[in-house]
């Protein structure tokens, strides 16, 4: 077939409705194939439709635990317990370490013994005195008399029997080696090498005479109920004042020589009548005492029995009941302020986690405001990364936010903004801000998850859905304005749009220019224009 026969036979073909659609398709592919440099593979078409453009700000951060804290007593003591050790995780509420309390525990249960008296006293203020009740109280104050009087009693019996004691050691016991001892000059009958001794007891015995006639005086009118104290304290006097003439006789005697006018043994007996006498006056000083001592306390506990009794028949005034209730919270604050006080003696968790340092031993005093553990959280990590400030502002607390990790290639995380410090922190020169992205309850879901992994944190800032959606490298720039080539029916052609959000994800949003369903060419690889 010669070459007119071809091109006539090729003629007749494009004659044919369809043939003339092959036809132009074969110019339109060999316009896009001479459009892309002779590469038909250069450039395909994809269809427009609606999509999502995010815009965000991309930081490298570590991961920390969410929550951390050192924990301390607020006051020492000894451990008792440690409940909790390193690498154990523990509930928000559990205790990890215990203080001995047993002296706190002594005293609330003091405390509260307290409070219930308080409170019962309250009651009974509320309630008023029943008759039984002031009956009974009415024996109390007869049964505190009838103490009283034998308190006096004993009191004048002691007293007396002070005297008397006085009395024989004196007169029947010192004055054997005194002639005329109760008159103005006693004369001492025993040989003593000491004649300033022998004179100065002499006086003594002058003196003591004198005593013997006050106390005496005293005693004879002695009333029970106006002036028994009175009585006692002049007892107590006197009989110092005989214990001391006493202690000087007793030196005297022991130093006396015998000779012809006594014998060792008339001497020996002196000395031994003196020593009784001493010790019985001793004996005597402590009867006073005692005797005294129970006056006082019966005294005492009449005054105070007379005091309810006159409360009971007055019955209950408002005043009182607001005073006993005031009695009443004072208790109360008091069991509860060592209340308080126990709960300083455990350290308890804030938050579930897992311990990471555990020095408390037990035995071991430890002082307060010494941190003894550490917790973390176990659940949730943080993520903190610093920001340019030239990104700052466009990142506000609660923006989302997609993480993936260096150790763990092909996995995203969700998180969000948890906060923004305010405090500019300048590294290599740059002001930065520091961000704070929550990741929440991911380590029970993915273990691998650790503290102290890098980061990748994309914290999204704007997010626009349903728009028109196509790749940035599809879009061409010539100045200032943006092209994209599109593919309608069979013609091409460079169309201009314009641009809304600008996706950090390399999608675009197209505000005008396009349509759901339109085609445009792009690159077969994706090669951004520049």
């Amino acid at each position: 077939m010669t070459i007119f026969q071809r091109l006539k036979t090729y003629l007749r073909f494009f004659r044919r409705p369809w043939g003339v659609a092959v036809g132009l398709g074969a110019v339109l592919l060999l316009i896009i194939v001479f459009s892309s440099g002779g590469n038909a593979e250069a450039r395909v078409p994809i269809k427009v439709a609606y999509g999502t453009v995010s815009q965000g700000v991309s930081v490298t951060g570590k991961a920390t635990p969410l929550e951390k804290v050192n924990l301390a007593f607020e006051r020492g003591g000894v451990v008792s317990e440690v409940v909790a050790i390193v690498g154990e995780e523990v509930k928000s509420g559990a205790t990890l370490v215990r203080l001995d309390a047993r002296e706190l525990q002594a005293q609330l249960s003091e405390a509260l013994a307290r409070v219930e008296s308080e409170a019962a006293t309250l009651r009974e203020l509320k309630r008023g005195v029943r008759k039984e009740e002031l009956a009974i109280q009415e024996a109390k104050v007869w049964q505190a008399e009838t103490l009283l009087a034998d308190a006096r009693n004993n009191a004048k019996n002691a007293l007396t029997e002070t005297y008397t004691t006085a009395d024989d050691g004196v007169h029947n016991k010192v004055d054997r080696f005194f002639s005329n001892a109760r008159s103005n000059a006693p004369q001492i009958t025993l040989t003593i090498n000491n004649p300033q001794i022998k004179t100065d007891l002499e006086l003594e015995r002058v003196l003591i005479e004198n005593v013997f006639s006050s106390w005496q005086a005293e005693l004879s009118s002695l009333n029970l109920e106006t002036i028994l104290s009175s009585a006692i304290n002049s007892a107590k006097v006197y009989n110092a004042q005989i214990i001391k003439f006493l202690d000087k006789a007793a030196g005297a005697v022991n130093g006396a020589i015998g000779g012809a006018n006594i014998t060792q043994a008339t001497l020996d007996s002196l000395r031994a009548d003196v020593a009784a006498a001493r010790n019985a006056m001793n004996a005597a000083s402590s009867a006073i005492s005692t005797a005294e001592g129970k006056l006082i306390s019966a005294q005492a506990s009449l005054s105070i029995e007379q005091n309810r009794l006159a409360l009971d028949r007055a019955g209950s005034d408002p005043e009182k009941i607001q005073a006993q209730e005031a009695r009443l919270s004072q208790a109360q604050s008091q069991a509860d302020l060592i209340r308080a006080q126990l709960a300083k003696t455990r350290l308890v968790a804030p938050f579930s986690g897992v311990i990471t340092l555990q020095d408390a031993k037990k035995g071991q005093l430890v002082s307060a405001n010494i941190p003894v553990v550490s917790l973390i959280s176990r659940d949730s990590l943080k993520i903190e990364a610093f920001v340019p400030e030239i990104s700052i502002g466009r990142i506000a607390a609660g923006n989302p936010a997609t993480i993936t990790f260096d150790a763990l290639p092909g996995e995203t995380f969700e998180g969000s903004v948890l906060t923004i410090n305010p405090a500019e922190e300048v590294i290599d020169g740059v002001v930065n801000f520091k961000v704070t992205v929550a990741l929440q309850n991911i380590l029970s879901e993915n273990p691998r998850l650790k503290s102290g992994l890098t980061a990748n944190v994309n914290i999204i800032t704007a997010t626009k859905a349903n728009v028109i959606a196509v790749p940035r490298y599809a879009i061409q720039q010539k100045d200032e304005q943006f092209f994209v080539s599109r593919l309608k029916r069979s013609s091409l052609a460079n169309i201009p749009v314009a641009i809304g959000l600008r996706g950090t994800d390399g999608i675009w949003e197209i505000t005008s220019g396009l349509n759901d369903g339109d085609q445009i060419l792009v690159p077969s690889k994706e090669v951004s224009p520049k």
